[in-house]
C-alpha cells in the first residue's frame, strides 16, 4: 500500500485543472486557517496528522472567510468507517484515505 505524499499529491492536484494553481502548505490547523483566510483557496485538503488537527474545527475550516463553504478534503490516518463517517458529519466533503489513497465520497 503506497502513502500519499505531498510532492505526488500536490502533481496529481495540479494536474487536474487546466490552469496553473497553487498548492499552499501548512504545518499547523493554525497556519490552515491563516492561509486559507488570506488565500481565499477553491478546495483545501488537511491530513489528520497535522499539528493542532481538531475534528470539531473542520466546518470553520471550510468557512475561512464566513462566506459560501470551500470544499475541505481530509487525509485519514486509518480506514475505519466510523472514522470516515465522523469526519463527514464535521463538514468535510470528502475523506482521502492515507493508507490506500480512495475517496470516501460516492457521488
Amino acid at each position: 500500500m503506497a502513502s500519499i505524499r505531498r510532492g505526488a499529491l500536490a502533481r496529481k492536484i495540479a494536474g487536474i485543472f487546466p490552469s496553473p494553481i497553487r498548492v499552499l502548505d501548512a504545518g499547523s490547523l493554525e497556519e490552515a486557517f491563516s492561509l486559507s483566510k488570506d488565500a481565499s483557496p477553491d478546495c483545501i485538503l488537511i491530513g489528520e496528522s497535522v499539528s493542532g488537527f481538531d475534528l470539531s474545527r473542520v466546518s470553520s475550516l471550510a468557512r475561512p472567510n464566513g462566506g459560501p463553504a470551500v470544499p475541505v478534503v481530509v487525509i485519514a490516518e486509518t480506514d475505519s468507517a466510523d472514522q470516515v463517517a465522523a469526519v463527514l458529519r464535521a463538514g468535510a466533503y470528502d475523506v482521502l484515505q492515507r493508507l490506500t489513497g480512495c475517496s470516501a465520497r460516492v457521488d
